[in-house]
């Protein structure tokens, strides 16, 4: 009904689409069913920073294709798990090793342009970054690790990422996006070129491989990523579903009210998340059933927040990452050391959410072992 939509009031200066290529845009809102009105000069900025970047994103081709970028691409590290379960954490952490190439903030605000743009001016646009990601107050800074799904959506038109700016068809958005649920063989192979094409670059840019990517939705894809990379290694981090449940539902709608162009519907959301948890997570068990162990390890986030040293030296040796645990322990060990005092958001507990959990959720809360949460 009407009267139960929500609008959301994103930031203009902040939002992800400023960097967005220009044909990408074209087709994105040809294909939503229009935005607030009051977000049309939200458009036309969009449009005009596309036309603007324009030279520079074609001078950036033409560095990637003389370099090879995406020719000399070694096997990707990657980071999956749900949303909320400790991925960014985890990147954080694994992000500090001086043998691991990861993605910058300017990588991730100007992909078609991070050879020129994002490098000749690199001092002037870190000015601009935010204090912290706002919905869970992880600080970020010039070379914290960002993940790759808001960059590459920008390049194309398939992404999670196209559900939170166009959520008044938050599912059908959301499933082509993570699942790509009636999306077309040529689709995919565009989603293909440009992530190929946009690590590529990352891997030009910081002149070093192999890369570390994290994104939840490769949880889902790495029957895709495999096939790209037969030699990929990932990492698996999970974490009690109970508080994944909860926070989740608090992470979209304030996420959409900081990025989206439409009113929506908050209770869509809810059956989206219930129904996406376990279909994401079957997935990833039945892509990673036959990978060996130097290529897949599991990390439960309870785990790495209790002991992250331990829990860290296993994954450098299990999975053989460059350099080992004794290249990365010092610049690690500071982070931690940095970080001491961060506190997570605490949130309360109804028991209709343990019933919907249980419901939907119980096969890897059994899995897993984990009990209720205590009620705050």
């Amino acid at each position: 009904m009407k009267e139960n939509l929500r609008f959301p009031s994103p930031e203009l200066s902040q939002h992800p689409l400023m960097g967005a290529r220009l044909g990408n845009l074209f087709q994105l809102f040809s294909q939503q069913q229009g935005v607030l009105p009051s977000k049309w000069p939200f458009v036309l900025a969009f449009m005009g920073s596309a036309l603007a970047r324009s030279p520079f994103s074609m001078i950036d081709r033409w560095i990637a294709s003389r370099k090879k970028a995406v020719e000399n691409l070694e096997p990707p590290v990657f980071i999956v798990g749900y949303w909320r379960s400790g991925t960014t954490h985890l990147h954080n952490l694994l992000g500090q090793s001086p043998d691991l190439g990861i993605i910058t903030p300017l990588g991730s605000g100007l992909p078609d342009e991070l050879l020129t743009l994002g490098t000749w001016f690199e001092p002037l646009l870190q000015k601009g970054l935010p204090e912290d990601r706002g919905v869970d107050r992880v600080a970020v800074n010039p070379q914290s690790p960002q993940e790759d799904e808001i960059p590459v959506a920008n390049l194309q038109k398939l992404s999670v990422f196209h559900a939170l700016y166009f959520p008044a068809n938050f599912r059908k958005n959301f499933n082509r996006g993570v699942f790509f649920d009636d999306v077309s063989d040529n689709e995919i192979e565009e989603w293909k070129s440009a992530m190929l094409y946009f690590i590529g670059k990352v891997a030009i840019h910081q002149d070093k491989q192999p890369l570390l990517i994290k994104n939840p939705v490769y949880t889902t894809r790495i029957h895709l990523l495999r096939d790209l990379w037969p030699n990929a290694r990932f990492i698996h981090i999970y974490r009690n579903p109970y508080r994944v449940f909860r926070s989740t539902k608090y992470y979209y709608p304030e996420i959409i009210d900081e990025l989206g162009l439409q009113a929506y519907d908050p209770a869509e959301i809810e059956p989206v998340i219930l129904n996406s948890y376990p279909r994401m997570l079957n997935k990833l068990y039945e892509d990673t059933n036959d990978l060996p162990e130097n290529q897949f390890v599991e990390v439960q986030y309870e785990k790495l927040d209790e002991n992250p040293v331990e829990v860290l030296k296993k994954i450098y040796h299990q999975l053989n990452l460059p350099g080992g645990w004794e290249a990365a322990k010092s610049s690690t060990e500071a982070y931690l050391k940095s970080i001491a005092d961060y506190r997570k958001n605490t949130y309360s507990y109804a028991p209709e959410d343990f019933e919907k959990v249980n419901e939907n959720w119980g096969k890897y809360v059994n899995k897993w072992g984990y009990d209720l949460p205590d009620t705050e």
